[in-house]
């Protein structure tokens, strides 16, 4: 399995604090992912505290 790594490394988001409050603010994340070279994706609820 390959490593994953950023494509665009000046979108990389490292400040924890940034990470939290874009969590925070959200309901819900889509996941997309790749099986099999057949793309599909997942909605996933989430909760922050």
């Amino acid at each position: 399995m390959q490593k994953y790594h950023m494509r665009k490394i000046e979108k990389e988001i490292t400040n924890r604090v940034k990470i939290y409050d874009i969590l925070k603010r959200g309901k819900y994340t889509i996941l997309s992912l790749c099986r099999d070279n057949e793309p599909y994706v997942v909605t996933l609820s989430y909760g922050v505290r």
